[in-house]
């Protein structure tokens, strides 16, 4: 499960993306590897009828091979464009990250996220489809896809 801590609104009828908010995860990263990650997002502004934000991650995950010791450090960044689906928020867009420096990622990110009635907690839902780079390789990674699932919270 993931949580993700979303701002509070300060009127109703704000776009769950108009705001300062808190993102926490519990997900998985390159198919296998489990870990949690915590990101601030805020909002950028108007495009169209889309809410435009950027978000930064940051996370530990644990790749299950004999010679790696520990969690191993993700950071991330993604512009997020949303609007609203019924009673969700949809959004996606494009995102770049590095595991420890040692490979490079950019992908895209996608996922749907609501409001836990009035309140400012929320929850989301999302997956990532990213190509890995090893620096000096030449050779992209195969696709890699990941996912998490979370809780939100609003300032």
């Amino acid at each position: 499960m993931t949580l993700l801590l979303a701002g509070t609104a300060a009127a109703q009828g704000t776009s769950p993306d108009a705001r300062l908010t808190l993102w926490g995860s519990v997900g998985t990263e390159a198919y296998i590897a489990p870990g949690v990650s915590l990101g601030l997002s805020a909002p950028l502004g108007q495009i169209g009828s889309f809410q435009t934000t950027l978000r930064g991650t940051a996370g530990l995950y644990i790749l299950p091979i004999a010679d790696l010791n520990g969690p191993l450090p993700l950071v991330n960044a993604d512009v997020l464009f949303s609007g609203t689906a019924g009673q969700v928020n949809v959004y996606g867009g494009p995102s770049l990250g590095t595991l420890a420096g040692a490979v490079w990622f950019a992908g895209v990110t996608g996922g749907v996220r609501g409001q836990f009635g009035e309140s400012n907690l929320g929850w989301f839902s999302e997956a990532r489809v990213r190509a890995g780079f090893v620096p000096g390789s030449g050779t992209p990674l195969l696709p890699l896809v990941g996912g998490g699932f979370g809780l939100t919270y609003r300032f």
